[in-house]
């Protein structure tokens, strides 16, 4: 039998079994859950969609420009801007709400239906790779789709970009400086949380930690590419922000470059070869992994900086 993973519908399930005390925790839960997503919708909604008053003050201090976050971490200020507006971007546009969701949709139907299984699931939580591998999965697809679609969020406002003295190298490295911002902290604490709570070993570890930190720039920039090449500036209700064919050309991409880095990792785990040691053998396939993510990151920054350039170049459609 298959069970709803809700709280409301466990509530449900146990009333009718009769499990008054399963039913009144958890229907204890689902209102403490209901509230707690009310008071933060309601705060959310105040500080980012609520009109504030302008108010004007004047100073007669000399104009000095604060030095954020952004800048602290190497970018100028027209970078810093960049990356500040595509965060707004993501936090505030409905029409992002339906591509965050794809890779969250995805992992969770790769879990739940295998959680729901009983007999499995001391096996699944032992197995780290039950873990990893969706959780790794679920981390490069947000790459990939918020890349891809980082230039036909501009939208109409793309002419600001065309009017502004902002170079292609700027350009680039603002649209992947955002990525990498939002997604290392993200696999660093899948990482955490794995290692702490599956007790993988020591390989198992390193291999996610260094797999995960080598895919999010490659995935970025081919990403990238895509989006500059394909962009759909078009605003309607169900905008795309990038064309058909530059969607499946961007994950056939991903796929590949994803395999090509994951090589050495799977050689090591499915071939063994008698005369060399197993650690020499993780590191030549750990050496193998990082140099497959180099040769990648530095020919994607080249096709990302050419079709920058051409971009720039050529008035959008």
């Amino acid at each position: 039998m298959v069970f709803s993973p809700s709280l409301a519908s466990l509530a449900v399930l146990s009333f009718l079994e009769a499990d008054l005390t399963s039913a009144f925790f958890y229907a204890i839960l689902t209102l403490a859950f209901a509230t707690t997503l009310f008071l933060v919708s309601s705060r959310l909604r105040q500080i980012y969609w609520m009109p504030m008053p302008v108010s004007v003050r004047l100073s007669a201090m000399a104009y000095a420009p604060r030095v954020g976050l952004l800048n602290m971490l190497g970018l100028n200020p027209t970078e810093a801007a960049i990356v500040r507006k595509d965060f707004k971007s993501l936090t505030r546009r409905r029409e992002m709400a339906r591509i965050l969701a794809v890779p969250v949709v995805i992992v969770v139907s790769m879990v739940i239906p295998s959680l729901m299984t009983a007999d499995e699931r001391p096996f699944l939580f032992s197995n780290v790779m039950f873990w990893a591998f969706p959780l790794l999965l679920g981390v490069l697809l947000f790459v990939l789709m918020n890349s891809m679609t980082s230039v036909g969020q501009e939208g109409h406002a793309v002419w600001n970009l065309y009017s502004s003295p902002i170079s292609p190298k700027e350009f680039v490295k603002a649209k992947v400086s955002v990525n990498l911002t939002l997604s290392w902290p993200i696999a660093l604490v899948f990482w955490l949380g794995i290692t702490l709570l599956g007790h993988p070993s020591l390989r198992s570890s390193i291999a996610f930690l260094l797999v995960s930190t080598a895919l999010i720039p490659v995935e970025s920039l081919l990403g990238l590419i895509v989006g500059v090449r394909f962009p759909d500036f078009s605003e309607t209700v169900r905008s795309r922000f990038v064309r058909l064919p530059g969607m499946l050309i961007g994950m056939l991409m991903g796929m590949f470059s994803a395999g090509v880095i994951l090589a050495p990792y799977a050689l090591y785990m499915f071939l063994k070869l008698p005369l060399m040691n197993t650690d020499m053998y993780f590191l030549f396939a750990s050496f193998g992994s990082l140099t497959s993510m180099a040769l990648i990151s530095a020919i994607g920054y080249r096709m990302c900086l050419s079709q920058t350039k051409k971009f720039f170049t050529e008035l959008p459609i």
